[in-house]
């Protein structure tokens, strides 16, 4: 039982310290005067990081699921558990590989479906779209808007933004790579000279950040207290 509850605190204080850490960034950003953009890739790989805490848990409940003798482990002795590695070492270190090869390629996949993106926080659908006109004016394109697509006859790019919450995705829909420089760097330049959509949202990025923060400080310390307890 002691065993349960230890791995249970863990689990809290891997999963909740990086997603605090996560939700904290993105307050700060929705607090700066001007819209913050990063690349699709780099948007997701914080995503990621803020998540990472819960895989060791994602692992060790496919674990479970897939090697029923694993679910042992938390009720016996050493010798027990000694025991049980010996016999299903290999069967549970297939299942390890398995796991992350798995986990590898969903992450490889995703990334590479954001690649010819942008992620813009801390901005205003009316900005965000009045920085695309600019842009494509400057750049000497007569496009016209259809919904959330611009194009001249061809598309060029789309937004995609979250209503309430000051974020937008701009995806580039031009096979042109020289052309998706220069969307690229002149959005960049102009979202520079945009004001903050100020949302009001992180107030409540700041909250979810500081609970999962005080979360994983509670598990931590109840962690060391049971340890501390039923130390021999």
């Amino acid at each position: 039982m002691v065993a349960i509850v230890v791995a249970a605190l863990l689990a809290t204080v891997f999963g909740l310290m990086p997603l605090g850490v996560y939700f904290n960034w993105v307050a700060g950003v929705h607090r700066r005067p001007h819209p913050v953009v990063l690349s699709g890739p780099a948007d997701l790989a914080l995503v990621l990081a803020g998540l990472v805490g819960f895989l060791p848990t994602l692992f060790v409940l496919a674990l479970l699921a897939l090697q029923s003798n694993a679910r042992l482990l938390a009720r016996g002795s050493g010798q027990l558990n000694a025991e049980l590695w010996a016999e299903e070492r290999v069967a549970w270190l297939m299942t390890a590989v398995l796991f992350f090869v798995i986990v590898a390629g969903v992450v490889g996949l995703a990334l590479l479906a954001r690649r010819g993106t942008l992620a813009v926080y801390n901005v205003g659908r009316l900005a965000l779209e009045q920085a695309v006109h600019d842009v494509l004016t400057g750049l000497g394109l007569t496009a016209a808007r259809f919904g959330n697509v611009w194009g001249d006859g061809r598309e060029i790019l789309s937004i995609d933004p979250v209503p309430g919450f000051g974020y937008a995705t701009v995806r580039w829909r031009t096979g042109d790579p020289r052309l998706r420089e220069e969307l690229d760097r002149n959005l960049r330049l102009r979202l520079d000279q945009t004001p903050g959509a100020g949302s009001g949202c992180a107030g409540m990025f700041t909250t979810v950040g500081m609970g999962c923060l005080g979360g994983a400080f509670a598990a931590t310390a109840l962690l060391v207290y049971l340890v501390t307890v039923t130390r021999p």
